[in-house]
C-alpha cells in the first residue's frame, strides 16, 4: 500500500500508520500492550533538538467490548501515559508537543468509560468526602488531597483536558485527522480510509484465542512453605522481559498474592500455581501494572479473599467499575472482602499484616507482614510505588503537609525487617535506593525498574531477585499437599468414614513436569488423579474443546466407574502435583462404600454440566456437585410462556426457547436458545435489565439453578457477565 501501513503487533492487536497524515493508531489495548509495542520496535528512542524521547502511537482505537475471552481489551492507562510523558505530547517546550492531544476512538460508551477509568488511574478518589467515607479523619483526608495536588503539579485535570475524543456510532464515517476517515462496518470491525486506500481492522478474538504475553517465563516447581516470599515480578510497566513488581506469600501452605499485574495467569502458570490454589490477594493500589490481573482472579470457583485498606479498596473498585461498566456492589459476588486497619497489625489466621499509607498520585498502602517464631517475629515488607525522600520533602510547606507527617512516612519506609522488597523506580512517583543506604533490614530486594542493571551504589544497598526465586523465612515440617488432599477427598465423599478415606490418601503424590500427558485420548485408564497444585489442560482431537483443570478436581473418576476409554487428552500446563490413585484402589473404595449408583447419577449430571460453555473452566469436583444438587427440572409445551424461573439461571436440556424483546411497541425476536445453552442471566446480573420474554419454541425441558448458587461461583458469574454484555449490545442495535 502507498499510504496506509497495517501490521499485526500480536494476536488481536494492530498498528496502523499513515505517515502523510501524521497518524499512528494502536488498535485494541489489552494488558501489557506497551511492552508488545516496544518488543516490535513501534516504540523506540529518538532524539530531536537535543531531547531524547520515544516514538509510538498518537491514537487508540477501542475494542467494542470491555472484555474478550475473560481479559480486559481497553487498558489505555499506560499507552496514554507513554504518549503524554515518554513521547512528550504534554511536556511544555518539548519538541514533540505540537498542541495535539492523544486521541481515543470508539463507541460513546467505550470512549467515555476510558476517560473515567484514566481519570481514576491518574488521581484516584475525587473528593475529601470520598476519602472520609473510608474512615479517615477530615485532617487525614485533607492531607491526602494536598499530596494528590502536589503530584498533579497543583491542579487535578479532567481527562477531557488531556485527551481528544472521537465517537464512532451508528455506522457513520467520521474524519479522524487530516482527511483520514473511519467507520464501524460490523461489531468490532472497522474501516480506515485515506485518499484512495482503505484497510479493515477486525478486533474480534476467536472462541479459544487469548491475548499473548510479551515475555516467556519458563517453568518453576514451587514448594509451599510455612512462611516464604516467591518473587513473581521485579519490573515496572515498561520492563520488556519482566512482569511488574509483585510477590507471592506462602503462609502455612496457603498462597496469597501481593498485587495482580498484567498476565497474572501466565505468571502463576510459570510458578505451578493454579487459580484455585489462591487463598487471597493483598493489594497496594490501582495502577494498571498492579491491577490489570484482577479479572483473572474472577476466573475461580471460589471467592478469593481481598485484603487492603478500605481507602485503597474503594479506589480500586471505582476504577474497576468504570472499566467493566458495572456497579461496585456487584464485586461482592467476586471477592470476599477483608478491610485492613491502617498502622495496626491485622491478624489473618496467624499471619499479621500492617498497612501504612504511602504518598502516590492515587490511594496507596505499603504492606508489612510478620509471624512469631521461637523468640521473635519473622518479617517481610513490600514497598511498592513509594516516593523518594526528595519528593517527600518537596511536599512540606504552606500548601502541603507538615514535616512531622513526612517524617512518619520516612520512618515507616525504613522499618527494620528480615526481608524488604523496595521500589527504586525513581522520578516523581517512585522510590530512590539511596534513601535506604542506612536501612537496617537484613535483606533488601531492588524492584520496580525497567531493567535489572543496577548501579554500584544500588548494588551495595540491595540485590536483584530473579523471577521464580524464593526467600524462605520459615521452613515447614508439614506436608501441606497431604493436608489439601484430605480436604478435597473428604469434601467429595463427605458421608464416608475417615478410615476409609485414609485408604485413598495413602497413595503416592507425584510431581508431573510441564507438557506431560497424564491421560491420552482413547487410552485405557490405569490411575485416577486428584489434582493438588498446578494446571492441567483438557483437550480433544475431535472436538473444539479446551478446558483448564485446577486443584480439587479428579481426572479419570468417571472412566473408572464406567470402565470407558478416555474421551480427552489431559496434559499438564505447568508443574502439577497430583494424588495418583490406582484404578483398583479407587474402585475398591467405591464398592466398599456402596457409592456406585449415586456416583453414576452424579457423573451423568456432571457430564451434562460440562456441555455448557459457562461451566467450561475452573470448577472443582466439589463445586460442580454443589451445582448439580441444586437442579430443579421443569417442562414446558410448545408456545408456552416460560414462567416460575425468575430467580434462576435456566439450562436448556431438551428442545429450544425463543428469546424476544418488546421495543417501541413491537416484539423483536432476538435469538433461539437451543440445547446446551442457557437463558435468564439478566435477572442474576442486572436488576434494572431489559425485560426479555421467553417462550418454548418446541416442547422443552429446563434445569433451573438458584441465583444464590451462581452468586457464590465467580467464574460462572463472570462468564454470564461476558455473555450478557454481548447480548445487551445486540439488543440496543435492534
Amino acid at each position: 500500500m502507498k499510504y496506509i501501513q497495517k501490521t499485526e503487533v500480536s494476536l488481536g492487536i494492530f498498528y496502523i500508520e499513515i505517515k502523510e497524515a501524521n497518524l499512528r493508531i494502536l488498535c485494541s489495548s489489552p494488558p501489557d500492550v506497551v511492552k508488545h509495542l516496544i518488543s516490535k520496535k513501534y516504540i523506540s528512542k529518538k532524539e530531536l533538538a537535543g531531547v531524547i524521547y520515544e516514538t509510538g502511537p498518537n491514537a487508540i482505537l477501542l475494542n467494542d467490548l470491555n472484555v474478550q475471552n475473560l481479559s480486559f481489551t481497553n487498558l489505555c492507562e499506560f499507552p496514554v501515559l507513554q504518549m503524554l510523558y515518554r513521547q512528550g505530547m504534554i511536556i511544555p517546550n518539548h519538541p514533540n508537543n505540537d498542541g495535539h492531544k492523544p486521541m481515543l476512538i470508539g463507541s460513546t460508551l467505550q470512549v467515555d468509560t476510558q476517560c473515567e477509568y484514566i481519570f481514576k488511574g491518574n488521581y484516584g478518589l475525587r473528593s475529601i468526602e470520598e476519602i472520609e467515607s473510608c474512615g479517615l479523619s477530615n485532617e487525614e483526608a485533607k492531607n491526602i488531597m494536598k499530596i494528590k495536588r502536589k503530584f498533579a503539579f497543583g491542579k487535578i485535570k479532567e481527562t477531557n483536558e488531556l485527551l481528544e475524543k472521537k465517537y464512532l456510532n451508528d455506522n457513520l464515517r467520521i474524519e479522524i485527522k487530516n482527511e483520514v476517515y473511519m467507520k464501524r462496518i460490523a461489531f468490532n470491525i472497522f474501516e480506515i480510509r485515506y485518499k484512495d486506500e482503505h484497510v479493515l481492522v477486525d478486533l474480534n478474538l476467536g472462541e479459544l484465542e487469548e491475548y499473548k504475553s510479551p515475555y516467556d517465563l519458563g517453568f518453576y516447581d514451587i514448594k509451599k512453605d510455612y512462611f516464604s516470599v516467591i518473587h513473581s515480578g521485579q519490573g515496572d510497566g515498561w520492563a520488556l522481559n519482566s512482569p511488574s513488581m509483585s510477590s507471592i506469600i506462602t503462609y502455612q501452605g496457603k498462597i496469597y498474592l501481593i498485587d495482580a499485574g498484567p498476565n497474572i495467569k501466565v505468571i502463576l502458570n510459570a510458578l505451578g500455581i493454579g487459580l484455585n490454589d489462591i487463598e487471597g490477594i493483598f493489594h497496594t493500589h490501582a495502577h494498571d501494572d498492579h491491577f490489570a490481573g484482577l479479572t483473572t482472579l474472577l476466573q475461580t470457583d471460589h471467592k478469593i479473599k481481598y485484603y487492603s485498606t478500605k481507602l485503597v479498596r474503594l479506589c480500586v473498585f471505582e476504577k474497576l467499575s468504570s472499566l467493566l461498566s458495572i456497579e461496585k456492589s456487584q464485586f461482592e459476588n467476586y471477592f470476599d472482602f477483608h478491610d485492613l486497619s491502617f498502622d495496626k497489625w491485622n491478624n489473618i489466621e496467624g499471619l499479621e499484616v500492617k498497612a501504612v499509607l504511602s504518598p502516590h498520585p492515587i490511594e496507596t498502602n505499603i504492606l508489612f507482614f510478620r509471624t512469631f517464631f521461637e523468640v521473635d517475629y519473622v518479617s517481610y515488607a513490600h514497598l511498592a510505588d513509594i516516593s523518594s525522600f526528595k519528593v517527600l520533602d518537596s511536599m512540606i510547606g504552606k500548601d502541603g503537609v507538615s514535616k512531622e507527617y513526612i517524617q512518619k512516612i520516612k520512618d515507616a519506609y525504613l522499618t527494620k525487617v528480615d526481608l524488604k522488597k523496595l521500589d527504586i523506580g525513581g522520578g516523581m512517583i517512585h522510590g530512590d535506593a539511596k534513601d535506604f543506604e542506612n536501612d537496617q533490614s537484613s535483606n533488601i530486594i531492588l524492584a520496580h525498574t525497567e531493567t535489572q542493571e543496577y548501579s554500584q551504589i544500588q548494588k551495595v544497598i540491595g540485590r536483584a531477585a530473579s523471577f521464580g526465586s524464593v526467600d524462605v523465612l520459615l521452613s515447614s515440617n508439614k506436608d501441606y499437599l497431604r493436608r489439601d488432599a484430605f480436604t478435597y477427598v473428604s469434601d467429595a465423599f463427605n458421608d464416608v468414614s475417615i478410615h476409609e478415606i485414609e485408604s485413598l490418601l495413602n497413595c503416592n503424590i507425584i510431581t508431573f513436569n510441564p507438557g506431560t500427558i497424564m491421560l491420552k485420548e482413547k487410552s485405557q485408564l490405569k490411575d485416577v488423579f486428584l489434582i493438588l497444585a498446578g494446571t492441567v489442560e483438557k483437550t480433544s482431537m475431535f472436538e473444539h474443546v479446551s478446558k483448564y483443570i485446577y486443584s480439587g478436581s479428579f481426572i479419570g473418576d468417571d472412566m473408572a466407574m464406567l470402565d470407558d476409554l478416555s474421551e480427552n487428552t489431559f496434559r499438564t500446563d505447568s508443574y502439577v502435583k497430583a494424588l495418583v490413585i490406582p484404578k483398583s484402589v479407587y474402585m475398591h473404595f467405591i464398592k466398599n462404600n456402596s457409592l456406585e449408583e449415586s456416583l453414576k447419577d452424579k457423573i451423568s449430571k456432571h457430564d451434562l454440566l460440562n456441555k455448557f460453555d459457562i461451566f467450561s473452566e475452573s470448577l472443582s469436583y466439589q463445586v460442580e456437585s454443589k451445582i448439580v444438587k441444586s437442579f430443579t427440572s421443569l417442562h414446558f409445551l410448545k408456545n408456552e410462556k416460560i414462567t416460575n424461573t425468575k430467580d434462576c439461571l435456566n439450562l436448556v436440556i431438551k428442545g429450544s426457547v425463543v428469546k424476544s424483546l418488546e421495543k417501541e411497541n413491537k416484539k423483536h425476536e432476538i435469538n433461539i436458545i437451543r440445547e446446551n445453552d442457557f437463558f435468564n442471566e439478566e435477572k442474576i446480573l442486572d436488576e434494572n435489565c431489559l425485560l426479555y420474554e421467553y417462550r418454548a419454541n418446541t416442547n422443552v425441558e429446563i434445569y433451573c439453578i438458584p441465583k444464590n448458587i451462581i452468586l457464590d461461583i465467580p467464574i460462572v458469574y463472570w462468564n454470564l457477565y461476558n455473555s450478557y454484555q454481548k447480548c445487551v449490545t445486540n439488543s440496543y442495535n435492534i
